[in-house]
Order: structure tokens, then C-alpha cells, then sequence
């Protein structure tokens, strides 16, 4: 039986096509050996029967492409936990899913919400976004901040995370991720009523 919040978590990894999972794959030592083919001779490593236990690969379900080599210890987070996650919070704020995608080949993925807009005395109005950012590929963490940034593409997710404030919360691909989890989706819910209170204080200045 599929439930209403269910049936909308699919609908919107599907509209922003992150309907995939990540598969940790097991890694072997190989050697470098030369292949013949019609165009001439292409080096390629063959597969060995030496398991290396220390590392995996992380690999997109669709593509099959490898999108990163993590440690034995590397904790993941799938598309669908993310977006779920976001449509938890949307659900007690309010704020609507209004962004969400991919940039190189599924390295990067990010939830984009709706957040508060401001108008302050002598200033224009300011639109308020919510970020939930995850890569896949062992090089960042989690990143789920507030920014004014509405993300387009790779250049304006970097200039979302790099200018993220002490308030982002990271959130590392360890084991006690889930518990952070967890604390993150409280922290967040209470931003959001703080927020909007100081919302109601610029109204009426």
C-alpha cells in the first residue's frame, strides 16, 4: 500500500530525476593489460581476484557509472531518505519543494525548499531558501542550510554552500549520521519558528 506521503516523495524524485539509488559495489585489484582493437591497442585494467576490504564503490543504479571510491565506513544517504527528509520539514513549516536535481553525472544532489521572504526598513525584499545538499561521491558532507541563493546549476549550488553561514548543519557520512539525522530535522524546525517571529518584528518597524 502506498500512502499520500509516499506517493509524493516518488513524484518528486521523479520530476527532478533522482529516482535512482547508489549501490556500494566492491572493489578487486587488477592489472594494467593491453586489449587489441580495430582502432589499435587500448589499455585497460583487468579485473583481479584480489577483493580490496578497505574500500567501495559508489554506483549510480541507472548509469552504472562509478560517481566515487569511500571508505568501508561511509554511511549512505539515498536520493529518496533526502527528499523525504525535506518533505518532513516541509510538512510542519509549510514551505514548499520548489527545486531538486543533479549536477556531474549524480556526484552532487540537492532538495530545494521554499523558506521565508524578509523586507527590512529602507530595503528591498529578500527570498529565502532552504538547501538540502548530498554528494555521493565521498568528497563533502551533507550540507542543509538557509541561503538567498536559487540553484540553477553547479555554479550557483557552489556559491550556496560557500557562502554558507555557522548556522548550516553539516552532517558527516559516519556512522552516528542517522542521530544527526534526527537532530538536524529538530534544529531546523525550530529556525523556521524563530524565523518567522523575526518576520513579524521587521513587519512592524
Amino acid at each position: 500500500m502506498i500512502t499520500t506521503e509516499q506517493q509524493t516523495n516518488t513524484q518528486t524524485l521523479e520530476q527532478y530525476g533522482l529516482d535512482w539509488t547508489v549501490e556500494r559495489k566492491p572493489l578487486f585489484i587488477g592489472e594494467m593489460a593491453n586489449q587489441w582493437t580495430h582502432e589499435g591497442t587500448e589499455i585497460k585494467a583487468m579485473p583481479g581476484n584480489e577483493h580490496l576490504p578497505t574500500h567501495y564503490a559508489n554506483v549510480h543504479s541507472k548509469t552504472d557509472k562509478v560517481l566515487g571510491v569511500v571508505g568501508k565506513g561511509y554511511q549512505l544517504l539515498q536520493n529518496e531518505e533526502l527528499c523525504a527528509i525535506a518533505e518532513a520539514v516541509e510538512h510542519e513549516t509549510g514551505n514548499e519543494v520548489i527545486g531538486g536535481g543533479y549536477f556531474r553525472n549524480g556526484k552532487d544532489v540537492y532538495i530545494q525548499l521554499k523558506g521565508h521572504q524578509f523586507t527590512l526598513p529602507g530595503e528591498d525584499e529578500v527570498e529565502g531558501y532552504r538547501l538540502y545538499y548530498n554528494n555521493h561521491a565521498g568528497e563533502k558532507p551533507n550540507y542543509w542550510l538557509n541561503t538567498t541563493n536559487r540553484i540553477y546549476c553547479q555554479n550557483t549550488l557552489n556559491a550556496a554552500i560557500g557562502n554558507r553561514t555557522q548556522e548550516a548543519i553539516t552532517i558527516r557520512h559516519t556512522g552516528s549520521m542517522l542521530e544527526r539525522i534526527e537532530d538536524a530535522i529538530i534544529t531546523l524546525k525550530q529556525s523556521d519558528s524563530l524565523a518567522k517571529e523575526f518576520r513579524a518584528v521587521c513587519a512592524e518597524l
